[in-house]
């Protein structure tokens, strides 16, 4: 079995959606890969232990209309309005834990109750009060931690909901890349087991020509300062967020970039994307801004200032955290000068050195 973090099992789950009428599943707006790939999971432990289960996405990152299609398609309900016996639901976020990040925030004040399952750090703005919560920072992925939840419950989830468990997997790990441990290929081994196949995932993060262009400009146009590496995403495209945050994915790997930052605009509101190498923290940099996630992966939103603004912001706070780090580290490495000892001087010893 796999072992659940802080003694929480598949049976603690199953036992808190059974005190209520139904679960609703909601990841974060915009949900990606992973947000889905979560909501697929613990919509087949839920329907596995015949709790009512519903789903409500928001407005899916773009390319992923489809596996949201394909849920709806085994016959469970993807929902928009909150359901009528909603104060009698628990309501299971995925994917992040702070509620102004929601797919749906005004719905949590009215739930029965809320539960939260997710692989990133805390930061402000957390949902407090919640029923259960597996939360792990050490897991790649919240995919992961579903797929651990199913197997410890000796459930099986359709081969569509496998796929999008890994799919989530492979994007949180930049295809296996980072952020991997034992359990990530064990549970990614099980997902296989249970009829996931990486040839049909692959579908999944296909390119539109425009969008691979227009990732190639920001990679192309990004200032490199120290190692870090600043871009701009300029251009009025589809799914600039998903194209932003690419971009950064890409920067990330290149030799001699610790990190990278990728700005754009999107509905009146300035999204940045931030990645970093291990050893290194995005969410440090940003935490002081208002923004979350993980050490390798993070991501803030601004009102009222433009990507380019965004961008110095970000900048400043990036060179305050760094200075920070070397005021530590020249603070605990001042030592006590060490003492020569003191030598008796003898008259008539005392010669001239060699």
């Amino acid at each position: 079995m796999s072992k659940i973090k802080d003694g929480q099992s598949a049976q603690d789950w199953i036992s808190m959606m059974k005190s209520y009428e139904g679960a609703v599943l909601m990841g974060h707006q915009l949900p990606d890969h992973d947000a889905v790939g979560g909501m697929a999971g613990m919509a087949a432990l839920a329907r596995g232990a015949g709790i009512p289960v519903s789903i409500a996405p928001g407005l899916p990152a773009e390319g992923l209309q489809s596996a949201i299609d394909s849920l709806a398609a085994e016959e469970i309900p993807i929902i928009s309005s909150p359901p009528e016996n909603l104060a009698h639901c628990v309501i299971i976020v995925a994917d992040t834990q702070r509620s102004t990040f929601a797919a749906y925030p005004e719905w949590l004040p009215n739930a029965g109750g809320i539960a939260v399952i997710d692989h990133h750090l805390a930061g402000q703005g957390s949902i407090e009060d919640r029923v259960l919560s597996w939360i792990d920072p050490a897991s790649s992925s919240t995919s992961e931690l579903a797929a651990c939840l199913l197997y410890d419950a000796g459930i099986n989830p359709t081969i569509k909901q496998a796929d999008l468990m890994l799919a989530g997997i492979t994007l949180d790990t930049h295809r296996f890349l980072v952020r991997v441990s034992e359990r990530t290929f064990r549970q990614a081994a099980h997902l296989c087991g249970w009829g996931a196949r990486v040839e049909r995932i692959r579908t999944f993060f296909e390119d539109r020509i425009e969008s691979f262009i227009a990732r190639s400009q920001a990679i192309h146009n990004a200032k490199i300062e120290d190692g870090m590496a600043f871009s701009v995403l300029s251009v009025d495209i589809e799914g600039i967020r998903v194209i932003a945050a690419q971009a950064a994915d890409d920067l990330i790997f290149l030799q001699g970039i610790q990190g990278a930052f990728v700005a754009c605009a999107d509905r009146g509101t300035t999204a940045v994307s931030v990645r970093a190498r291990e050893g290194l923290s995005a969410v440090q940099w940003v935490s002081s801004l208002g923004g979350g996630g993980s050490h390798v992966s993070a991501g803030i939103q601004f009102e009222g200032i433009t990507p380019c603004q965004a961008i110095e912001r970000i900048r400043e706070a990036v060179k305050e955290t760094v200075k920070e780090s070397v005021k530590e580290s020249v603070k605990d490495s001042v030592k006590e000068p060490v003492k020569e000892p003191v030598k008796e001087s003898v008259k008539g010893s005392v010669k001239e050195p060699v």
